[in-house]
């Protein structure tokens, strides 16, 4: 759900030029979404998540912990991006009609820049969350085993 979030982002992002309400309406979920993945982040580094055993190769087991690291990590990560590219290129970053802080100096080059930073994280975000969604699938349907719900915070037998 929270990756559905920041591709909600991403998209009202990439629209033309933003109008008033769609500006406040794209800094609203940006904010709501750094938020959201900074408690993440904080819950993934503070408790314990145990792989059950016998199942994934060690190999994989690093790659799905780092792209589920990484994909938490671009959702805060690139809220501040777009603030900055918004604060570049002289647009507000409002929320809830509280207008937040320049964390940038306005410059079109610097506006450029920041926009392709954003986009080529945005690229790298899709990619890693369509690596998630085939772990994902592959746990559900190949393997058949209880990945879904020891996600879904249910006791299954390691």
């Amino acid at each position: 759900m929270p990756g559905f979030l920041l591709l909600a982002v991403n998209t009202l992002a990439g629209s033309a030029s933003p109008d008033p309400e769609r500006l406040n309406t794209l800094t609203t979920l940006a904010v709501l979404c750094a938020v959201l993945f900074s408690f993440r982040i904080y819950w993934r580094l503070k408790h314990h998540h145990p792989m059950p055993l016998g199942g994934a190769k060690p190999v994989e087991v690093i790659i799905a912990r780092c792209v589920a690291f990484g994909l938490s990590l671009a959702g805060v990560v690139l809220p501040l991006i777009l603030w900055a590219s918004l604060s570049a290129s002289g647009l507000e970053f409002r929320f809830f009609g509280l207008e937040f802080p320049r964390i940038w100096s306005e410059g079109e080059a610097s506006a450029f820049y920041l926009t392709g930073l954003f986009w080529l994280g945005v690229i790298a975000f899709t990619l890693g969350f369509l690596l998630h969604l085939f772990g994902a699938f592959k746990h559900q349907v190949v393997l058949k085993d209880d990945a879904v719900l020891r996600l879904m915070g249910k006791e299954v037998e390691l």
